[in-house]
């Protein structure tokens, strides 16, 4: 159930696809599908258990590794730091600080000091517009802020259309393009080779600010039950 884990958590979880005989094609033959993911999470002293039920799912593939088990994923992922679960991972996000108002020799001081990398635009001093936002997260160390120093318009960048793509081949894309990431899904902490984009957060054509922030959802590809 490798679609159903949550970084720095211990995810226990099954996934299931059974045919359904109640409704058969012409030929006699079995074709609706009920996919499905069961799951337990604890921190050793408290426990959560959920379950998610597809019933006929209209996507090619309909294994429950695939039509739920992503689900649960991005359910406990927002369940586990709500209930405030301690997480075990190694961190690989960090989140943006404030940057504005600062000296510039101190504001790179600090950015320094997250893994982050930076880049400075204008001849000033002190920082009056950043991108990202504070209180944004990004994936390192496939991110960097941009640190404003004169009052200058921010570059424009299109976002390009990521699902499908392997993680290696949208990390590429997308930085490429300008944007920074957060990832998350399947091997968000490593991505693999079988892990693939199936959500992006920046509809794909559109034009924002370089060193927006995309997230991205990666599955895994090995589709099994």
């Amino acid at each position: 159930a490798k679609n159903a884990a949550v970084s720095g958590y211990d995810v226990a979880a099954k996934t299931g696809t059974s045919q359904k005989f109640d409704i058969l094609d012409e030929n006699g033959n079995s074709y609706l599908r009920i996919g499905s993911t069961v799951a337990y999470a604890s921190d050793g002293e408290h426990g959560i258990s959920m379950i998610i039920v597809v019933d006929e799912p209209t996507s090619q593939v309909k294994y429950g590794s695939v039509v739920a088990a992503p689900y649960v994923s991005a359910l406990l992922e927002k369940i586990l730091p709500y209930l405030e679960y301690k997480s075990t991972a190694e961190s690989t996000s960090v989140t943006v600080d404030n940057y504005v108002g600062l000296h510039l020799n101190s504001a790179k001081e600090k950015i320094s000091s997250t893994g982050l990398a930076y880049e400075i635009v204008g001849s000033g001093t002190t920082v009056i517009a950043q991108t990202p936002a504070a209180n944004i997260a990004l994936t390192l160390p496939l991110s960097k802020v941009i640190l404003y120093t004169e009052d200058t318009e921010s570059e424009s960048v299109t976002a390009p259309n990521l699902i499908g793509l392997s993680a290696s081949e949208a990390i590429k894309a997308a930085t490429s393009a300008g944007f920074n990431l957060l990832l998350t899904g399947s091997g968000a902490s490593s991505p693999g080779r079988d892990d693939v984009v199936c959500e992006q957060s920046l509809p794909p054509g559109e034009i924002y600010d370089r060193a927006s922030v995309m997230v991205i959802r990666l599955i895994n590809t090995k589709f099994e039950d």
